[in-house]
């Protein structure tokens, strides 16, 4: 899981199957079934992951339209933010 701090995200999907789930503040969250030739999007801001549930590699494009490429992993919030907020 993670999410970019400067840009939409933009995706099409070459191959496979997928399953995308995006977070949004608020708290909002929806679910996305994607194939071949589907087109995704996230809002700058919006947490999100992508599961491959097909049987075959999961191939797709992710797509910024800025010059600087920025994200957050799940990872990285968590190492970073003080136990208290977190637990």
């Amino acid at each position: 899981m993670h999410w970019h701090t400067n840009n939409d995200e933009f995706q099409y999907y070459v191959g496979g199957k997928a399953r995308r789930t995006v977070f949004m503040p608020g708290p909002k969250a929806r679910t996305f079934n994607h194939q071949a030739g589907d087109v995704g999007y996230v809002p700058v801001g919006g947490f999100r992951y992508i599961q491959n549930t097909g049987d075959e590699t999961l191939i797709y494009l992710e797509v910024f339209n800025s010059s600087h490429y920025s994200d957050i992993s799940l990872a990285q919030w968590m190492a970073n933010t003080p136990k208290e907020v977190i637990f």
